[in-house]
């Protein structure tokens, strides 16, 4: 590989030579651009369950546009990708000089941040080149931490093992360029002169150099005393390289916790993602990174007395829709018992809502709203109802269900 530097005769390992592993880079990538891909928005409990503050001004800045630059995906994926590749993402927070509020969140180098200072009050000041930022104003996510304050990237523990990997593709580029490559193997059945050895060789070399040229696509070579010529599908050199790259894949694909099959690798695979893959990715590849990106924004965007009121949430929802006929499927079941609505169900088919779409049902001998429900059980207590009619108010007009 061009561009890989050498201790010893050691390729030296550095985020950026790092990615030219394409499992590296396969995971940095699906995790960055999984993860921006999600709606992100800023909740307020209530009485009545939890309901989306649209006007609050952070939720403009998490879930929009955090800058005057960047939407709200491209920053989600820069602060992934940096995330990945350093173990450290640092955005500065811009606040309005009146109410203190955020709003712009602007992302900084690594190499921006000089050192990272815990004062004798426990308070962190992060020493910038635009200057010293408390750490109430740096938003840094963090992937793995010796002492909780600044991150490492799994490159940075795994370097031996990357590594291993870097040599094994920059020694298969070399051998190929280099025309080190062995595709046939000529026995015989006796012990050969050295000279008998270099005149076979010289003859098949030679033959098979002029294969192709001019148009002469076959040469003929002629054997004796019972030697054989054969072709090689691949030589011990090209199997060894080819199985340090699978090795070396699934050990990285393990570190990240993503699936073979979202690297590239099928070859244990039926050549498709099915719906356990891809909830097992969720689970236990994206929600830690998802948990830490929220607490990081609510411990920093959010006032201290509305963290016990609001939180940020980045819905996975959409990973995990599946087709049509499972999710049609699912909503039938949580419309049944009264834990969607219609119009929740049409909103998430990027539908409009529909008259009556805000009322829950629930299953009895037949459907009805579930307001209802609880009339409907006394009044089968009580003996009083022989049929699934029932008499359901709403805004003063009755209606049969």
């Amino acid at each position: 590989m061009m561009g890989l530097s050498t201790i010893g005769g050691k390729v030296v390992v550095t985020p950026e030579s790092a990615l030219g592993l394409t499992a590296v880079l396969n995971c940095h990538s699906n995790l960055s651009r999984d993860i921006s891909s999600l709606p992100v928005n800023l909740y307020k409990k209530t009485d009545k369950g939890s309901k989306v503050q649209g006007e609050h001004p952070v939720h403009y800045l998490i879930h929009t546009q955090p800058n005057s630059i960047m939407t709200a995906q491209t920053w989600y994926q820069l602060v992934v990708w940096n995330i990945c590749k350093y173990g450290n993402s640092f955005h500065i927070i811009d606040r309005n000089q009146g109410d203190n509020r955020p709003i712009g969140l602007w992302p900084i180098k690594e190499a921006d941040i000089k050192k990272i200072v815990l004062t004798p009050e426990n308070r962190l000041v992060y020493e910038t080149v635009f200057g010293n930022y408390y750490g109430d104003d740096i938003l840094h996510f963090k992937l793995l931490s010796d002492d909780g304050i600044t991150g490492r990237s799994f490159i940075s523990y795994q370097m031996d093992q990357m590594g291993l990997g870097l040599s094994s593709q920059k020694y298969g580029l070399e051998f190929y360029e280099k025309g080190a490559h062995y595709d046939v193997v000529i026995s015989a059945p006796g012990k050969l002169s050295n000279e008998a050895k270099n005149n076979i060789k010289q003859s098949v070399d030679q033959t098979r150099k002029n294969e192709n040229v001019n148009g002469n696509l076959k040469k003929t070579v002629v054997l004796e005393e019972g030697m054989r010529i054969e072709r090689l599908s691949y030589s011990p050199a090209e199997a060894e390289f080819i199985l340090t790259q699978k090795f070396t894949a699934k050990r990285i694909a393990g570190l990240y916790r993503m699936p073979l099959e979202m690297i590239g690798d099928l070859e244990d695979s039926n050549n498709s993602i099915n719906e356990n893959t891809s909830l097992n990715y969720v689970k236990y590849g994206l929600l830690p990174w998802l948990r830490a990106i929220e607490q990081e924004l609510e411990m920093k965007l959010l006032r201290s007395n509305e963290r016990s009121r609001f939180f940020i949430k980045m819905n996975v929802n959409a990973l995990l829709r599946g087709d049509i006929a499972t999710r049609f499927e699912s909503y039938a079941k949580m419309l049944d018992r009264g834990v969607y609505n219609i119009d929740e169900v049409r909103e998430w088919e990027d539908m409009d809502h529909v008259e009556g779409g805000d009322q829950r049902f629930v299953q009895a001998n037949n459907v009805m709203p579930l307001q209802s429900m609880d009339a409907y059980s006394k009044a089968m207590i009580e003996g009083k109802v022989k049929s699934t009619t029932i008499n359901s108010k709403k805004n003063g007009k009755g209606s049969n269900i």
